[in-house]
């Protein structure tokens, strides 16, 4: 008789996770990577990668994840909810377990097992959680999680994991400034919006040298409407004294938070989830500075400004005009 391996699939916010199991349920591969928002890209190389430490097996596979149901329909491949994936994971490998706590990029779920029964309670409109926090910071530290593990417990001192608490985050941060450090505070632009009393107050008024580094700004895509970081624009536009970074690509976010360093009040920088691919040099090699324009492209007749993922359309538009006289 054939062998069958099962194959689970993990499709969430940022990440994709596949686990391959023999006959006996012995873990024969496990991976996860961050997508960014090419989620059938990275499922592919997760299987290819998958398939060279096990070669040619046959599969039953499974598809979990806030963003696996679309796949699953597109390919044919059964689908099951979270909760049922890790309470079937959980009795199998952990069958002593009385609470799960999962902290993941889109919602935060807590699941009880008490006398043969499954409860989940959710918070389906966090800030990320503890995970995705932690993944943002090492994605743009051009690092892995463990990486980033390790730095906390190097430097126990300088790395504050304050959980789904926003507001908190903001005035501890202030704090912290206050007595002479420059702090970064990592955060979903959408759910800046909490603070936004403490960053007026206690950051923005007292001039503080705190960096709000605000990632998935603009539209998410099937992270959902409550992730879409449409509105932090409007909102720190107001907000007086605070210098707005918009880069252009990964080595202007580079620069970007360098020059965050030497400012002498509060900033944010603003990219989006799915990350800005270098693409444009300045003509004139003129370092980043607040407030100062940067030419990428030679022309006449009219001038073209933008900012952030807009200098790529921008471009593409002067080209054209060029070529159209």
């Amino acid at each position: 008789m054939e062998k069958i391996h099962q194959l689970g699939i993990d499709i969430g916010s940022t990440t994709v996770k596949v686990a391959l199991m023999d006959e006996d349920m012995n873990i024969l591969f496990t991976d996860y990577r961050r997508h960014f928002a090419n989620i059938k890209e990275t499922l592919a190389e997760l299987i290819e990668a998958a398939f060279e430490v096990t070669g040619d097996v046959t599969v039953a596979p499974m598809i979990t994840g806030s963003g696996g149901l679309t796949l699953a329909n597109a390919i044919d491949v059964p689908f099951t909810q979270e909760v049922v994936a890790v309470a079937t994971a959980l009795k199998y490998y952990a069958p002593q377990t009385d609470v799960a706590i999962e902290l993941g990029g889109e919602d935060a779920k807590i699941i009880y097992f008490e006398g043969g029964n499954v409860e989940q309670r959710m918070n389906g409109i966090c800030a990320g959680g503890t995970g995705s926090f932690i993944d943002q910071m090492a994605s743009l530290l051009q690092t892995d999680a463990t990486g980033l593990n390790e730095f906390a417990r190097t430097f126990p001192d300088r790395f504050f994991d304050v959980g789904i608490a926003e507001q908190h985050a903001v005035s501890m941060a202030a704090g912290l400034a206050k007595g002479g450090y420059r702090p970064y505070f990592a955060v979903y632009a959408t759910f800046l919006q909490r603070a936004y009393d403490q960053l007026i107050h206690d950051v923005c008024l007292q001039k503080l040298p705190v960096c709000i580094l605000a990632d998935h700004a603009g539209l998410v895509g099937d992270d959902g409407k409550t992730h879409h970081g449409v509105f932090v624009n409007q909102m720190v536009l107001s907000m007086p004294g605070l210098t707005v970074i918009v880069p252009r690509d990964l080595q202007q976010l580079s620069d970007a938070i360098r020059m965050t360093q030497e400012l002498p009040g509060p900033s944010i920088v603003e990219y989006p989830k799915e990350g800005i691919i270098p693409y444009a040099a300045n003509l004139t090699g003129e370092a980043m500075k607040p407030g100062k324009w940067q030419k990428l492209r030679e022309g006449r007749d009219c001038t073209l400004l933008a900012c952030g993922r807009m200098t790529a359309h921008a471009l593409e538009a002067s080209q054209k005009l060029a070529e159209n006289g």
